[in-house]
């Protein structure tokens, strides 16, 4: 984990424009999210030693919906042995670390046979369990088709906002909404029957407005699990800030940093308010230590609860959490997730946790219910790199491996352009399984 914060100290490096830019938005305050609009007609770390995986073997297709085994297609090395002779001593570079994503949102019904399965092999009441199967897509659009960010919502008592593509999925179970019931935009209600149908498309006369601020929170399992992996995240999110930065020079961007042990460790929580000033986060990430821990789960849940009761603000624009484990909360702690879940969707905190090497199924289930309710996506890391222990790849239908700056980018500027980005063609190492746009066919 030491590497990792070196990682983030770097991301910080990367930001002196940014930074100069955007000073004066340091706050502790939280500022309300709010919209004017006109209502037209209702829609899992380890020592780093390179590896050179086998050739790929003829595998057998793979039905939509069942389970992969842990490496459909054996993964191609990016790094050699000859190119990384001592990682300890050799300088860390960027572009090395393989990852892959799914957006359970996107492949409902494959999220679906997943938790069934999970749940019924373990036989056991510490997962919880969240309802999906009533929920309903809202899309708020633009007279000419465009989402419209952050439109306030109020669907019965519950209130949520919609993302940059003007979508908010409600779970009426989840978020306690009768099937019958109003929906309220711009202080304007009208009734509506979430039995009816599946979608519902609202438009608006109001033009679409892309984000302008953004507030990055990045919770960090800091227990000496995480591995000397981390050191080339640290490269990794170099080159995603430098791209991000570039292709939306207008956009503000805060900095949040929530870091996480276990009970017994030096701390269990520590966590710095938000900052754009660069300087103040880099001697903060360079006091860090990596160490503790002891036993497989950590405390999560206290480190995510801590994170969301941060100063939050990117008025009208965009808040994101990069949740970067290995291990679910203890037992007795799990279901603790649920209500941070609530949280989340109420304060429009969009979590997208990050499967570093060790990440077996109760942390991969907790972390993708976090994704999928709060309209973030799951990554995980993958052996294509050669770095590092392996990794266990989640239990999904399809996916594209590329490398995990050019990942990470892609899901900020989705989130800052009103629109998926999807890989480019030659930036894909393999994919598993039927893919498009996200969808699993």
């Amino acid at each position: 984990m030491r590497q990792f914060l070196i990682l983030l100290t770097l991301i910080f490096t990367l930001f002196t424009g940014c930074s100069e830019k955007s000073a004066s938005r340091d706050s502790s305050s939280i500022d309300s999210y709010s919209s004017a609009v006109s209502e037209a007609d209702v829609g899992y770390g380890g020592d780093i030693s390179p590896i050179v995986m086998p050739s790929p073997a003829p595998v057998a297709g793979i039905a939509v919906g069942e389970p992969h085994p842990s490496l459909p297609i054996p993964p191609t090395p990016v790094p050699t042995p000859s190119e990384y002779p001592d990682t300890h001593q050799s300088a860390v570079q960027s572009g090395i670390l393989t990852a892959a994503d799914v957006d359970d949102n996107l492949n409902l019904s494959h999220f679906q046979k997943y938790v069934d399965r999970v749940l019924q092999s373990n036989k056991e009441s510490t997962l919880p369990f969240m309802a999906t199967k009533d929920r309903v897509k809202l899309t708020i659009e633009s007279a000419n088709g465009k989402g419209l960010n952050h439109i306030k919502v109020k669907v019965g008592d519950f209130i949520g906002y919609t993302n940059s593509q003007g979508v908010l999925y409600i779970f009426p179970t989840v978020d306690n909404i009768p099937t019958q019931t109003t929906i309220t935009l711009n202080g304007k209600s009208q009734p509506i029957d979430l039995s009816s149908k599946k979608e519902f498309v609202i438009a608006f006369n109001k033009k679409q407005t892309l984000p302008k601020t953004l507030d990055l929170m990045f919770v960090v399992d800091t227990t000496g699990s995480m591995g000397d992996e981390m050191r080339y995240l640290s490269k990794e999110f170099d080159a995603i800030v430098s791209n991000i930065e570039a292709k939306h020079p207008d956009v503000d961007i805060r900095f949040g940093l929530t870091l996480y042990k276990d009970k017994g460790d030096d701390y269990v929580v520590k966590n710095f308010p938000f900052t754009s000033n660069k300087n103040k986060m880099q001697k903060q990430l360079s006091n860090q230590s990596a160490n503790g821990g002891g036993d497989y789960p950590e405390a999560m849940e206290a480190g995510v609860e801590k994170a969301l009761d941060a100063s939050w603000d990117a008025k009208d624009g965009v808040r994101m959490m990069f949740l970067v484990a290995d291990a679910p909360p203890h037992d007795e702690n799990i279901k603790k997730i649920v209500p941070l879940i609530e949280k989340a969707r109420k304060e429009a905190i969009h979590i997208y946790p990050i499967g570093a090497s060790g990440v077996a199924e109760k942390a991969e289930y907790v972390m993708r219910n976090l994704a999928l309710f709060t309209q973030g996506r799951y990554l995980w890391l993958t052996d294509d790199s050669g770095v590092g222990n392996s990794h266990e790849e989640p239990k999904v239908s399809c996916y594209q491996v590329t490398r995990l700056d050019q990942l990470i980018k892609r899901v900020i500027d989705s989130e800052l352009s009103g629109k998926r980005i999807e890989a480019d063609k030659d930036s894909i190492i393999r994919t598993v399984g039927s893919y498009k746009n996200g969808i699993c066919q």
